[in-house]
């Protein structure tokens, strides 16, 4: 019961890390978009 238990609380733990990390990688993506977008602008 002990083991199942551990086994199912480290299997969300590891989702959730998985979907955090998405996330901040997401936000990364948008603000090195939105730079790029500023630099051209810029450049024209």
């Amino acid at each position: 019961m002990l083991n199942s238990s551990v086994s199912l609380s480290f299997k969300f733990f590891s989702v959730s890390i998985i979907f955090h990390i998405c996330n901040l990688l997401k936000v990364v993506a948008i603000f090195f978009i939105g730079n790029f977008n500023i630099l051209e602008r810029i450049e024209i």
